[in-house]
């Protein structure tokens, strides 16, 4: 059957009836464009309805689905990722995973993240949900359902419709490049002033610093290419060095006072890779220990008592990268320029992050002299 339905069509296949309940099943595609365009569609669905493609749809849960999804996930995606997900769809199938996919409509669903708004924490602690949280369950049901839409079994994400309550973000301490120079200043000497130095004028990510090999730096130019990061496996906890996404691959051209002391900290780990009775990767730019792969909490608890010590605000190894992408727009660099240093996956990323650095950009253009 097709009607028309808005701008567009709607295809319905009939696909007989549910053994167990009796129920009448179907699965409806909307297309548009033409009426023949609606047509070809049918005779598609038809097609696969004959051939039996079709006969569980109308009876699938949201349980069965999300089942091959992460079966899928694990395939195609980092072990991280696998977690992340099924972390963050456990409360939707815990309330929902009953649910035939034909009965999920977006009145369910935003009903679901309503209620979320209020839920218990997890841990028993006093408090509702984070935002971060319930974000972190959209993420995932709206990835599983588009999957369904993918492989035919849906033929619109019903979550597309679901909408959550914006989140202010907080406000952070403003860190002045004054700030930052009295910090550097006083890390000299320190195992930890490479790695700070380089975080705080490149904006890479703490897991490619930790992946930089030193076939990476692009002496010549100078540059870094940044196309591995450190990683861990959540399943059995080691470490290893994987590549970044396509869209994060990229060129970070260095600052001459970063490349000079770069070189410094090749020649440094040099020498004590020699005094060193074993070292497990010399070609790890910014390794821990030994040799060993970079510790995260190392890194950023041996920051923070720094900052403590120096009376600045609390600072980890991420904010040392939105200091940079800050200051560059501070200091006038357009924001396509900042989201390709950054590695982001649109401008659109790059605006919504750094939206607390764009009123200064705007007096800067309204005002070229200054305030009188």
């Amino acid at each position: 059957m097709i009607r028309r339905k808005g701008a567009g069509w709607e295809v319905v296949v009939y696909l007989g009836r549910d053994p167990r309940t009796g129920r009448e099943l179907r699965r409806s595609k909307m297309v548009r464009g033409t009426e023949r365009d609606a047509r070809r569609v049918e005779a598609r669905m038809l097609e696969e309805a004959g051939r039996g493609e079709l006969a569980a749809v109308g009876s699938m849960t949201l349980a069965a689905l999300a089942e091959r999804w992460l079966d899928h996930v694990a395939q195609v995606r980092e072990p991280a990722t696998l977690v992340d997900y099924r972390v963050g769809i456990r409360r939707a199938l815990a309330q929902l995973g009953h649910v035939r996919l034909e009965r999920l409509t977006p009145l369910i669903l935003q009903r679901f993240f309503d209620e979320l708004q209020t839920a218990p924490r997890a841990d028993g602690k006093p408090g509702s949900l984070s935002p971060e949280t319930i974000a972190g369950e959209y993420r995932a049901l709206r990835a599983c359902l588009g999957y369904a839409v993918r492989m035919g079994v849906l033929g619109r994400n019903p979550l597309q419709r679901v909408s959550l309550p914006k989140r202010q973000a907080p406000e952070k301490e403003i860190v002045t490049p004054e700030d930052l120079r009295r910090l550097l200043d006083a890390a000299r000497g320190s195992r930890w002033h490479a790695l700070w130095h380089t975080a705080a004028h490149t904006g890479l990510r703490l897991g490619e610093l930790g992946g930089l090999e030193w076939r990476d730096v692009d002496w010549r130019r100078p540059a870094l290419l940044v196309r591995r990061s450190l990683k861990r496996n959540p399943d059995t906890g080691r470490w290893y060095v994987g590549d970044v996404k396509s869209h994060e691959r990229r060129v970070v051209i260095l600052d001459p006072v970063t490349a000079d002391l770069l070189d410094r900290h090749r020649a440094d780990q040099a020498q004590e890779r020699a005094r060193a009775t074993a070292w497990e990767h010399p070609e790890l730019v910014f390794p821990g220990q030994g040799g060993r792969y970079l510790s995260e909490s190392s890194a950023t608890h041996a920051l923070q008592r720094l900052c403590a010590q120096l009376g600045l605000p609390r600072l980890n190894m991420h904010r040392l990268r939105h200091i940079h992408g800050s200051h560059l727009l501070a200091a006038g660099w357009d924001l396509a320029a900042v989201s390709e240093r950054l590695g982001h996956a649109s401008v659109a990323i790059t605006a919504q992050v750094y939206a607390h650095a764009l009123p200064r950009a705007q007096e800067r253009y309204i005002y070229p002299n200054g305030h009188s």
